[in-house]
């Protein structure tokens, strides 16, 4: 069984003893925190001991702060383990596939495709399993108890949209995997 420490710090890998070892302590720990529970074993499995798909991208976002390697989601759900995600790091590590340094966000004029994020991944990743099936929509109602003047709030709704363009992005298939496509404005 491998603690969790109460040190809420990053863990640098280079303050870990040994290779492998030092890959699935860093992890251990990472998923205690996130689970937020005071241990973790190196063969549990991640979604039965409190994980959720949330939670699994939370780990892969510490991991690549931590343990500076862009851990793939599919990984989890191939072997949803400490010692599995630890071997599929230092693979990474020793290919030389390592998370990039942060680098600053550049708006690229026209730009309309995009790739998902690793949240969006799982969300698409879900919806194929499930087609159709909105399981993470939920759906809110608000009685308005005054006179609504249709216009106004057809304008604003427009305008909402026209500002935001995550209102108007679609999952579409390409040959390298799922990406955003932005909409251009339409009209509600």
């Amino acid at each position: 069984m491998v603690r969790a420490t109460d040190n809420t710090e990053p863990v640098s890998p280079m303050s870990l003893s040994g290779g492998r070892r030092a890959s699935e302590e860093a992890l251990a720990k990472i998923w205690a925190e996130v689970l937020r529970v005071p241990s973790v074993e190196t063969d549990a499995n991640f979604f039965d001991i409190g994980g959720d798909s949330m939670k699994a991208m939370e780990v892969i976002l510490r991991v690549s702060e931590v343990l500076h390697a862009d851990l793939p989601l599919m990984a989890f759900f191939e072997d949803p383990t400490v010692t599995h995600l630890a071997a599929v790091v230092d693979e990474l590590k020793a290919e030389g596939t390592t998370a990039p340094a942060a680098t600053p966000m550049a708006r690229v004029p026209g730009r309309r495709e995009f790739p998902l994020s690793f949240a969006q991944e799982v969300f698409w990743l879900l919806e194929q399993q499930n087609p159709g099936s909105g399981i993470y929509n939920t759906a809110r109602i608000f009685r308005i108890r005054v006179t609504v003047d249709a216009a106004v709030m057809e304008r604003s709704l427009n305008e909402l949209v026209r500002r935001h363009e995550i209102l108007r992005v679609r999952f579409v298939l390409r040959e390298e995997g799922p990406v955003q496509l932005v909409e251009t404005d339409a009209p509600i």
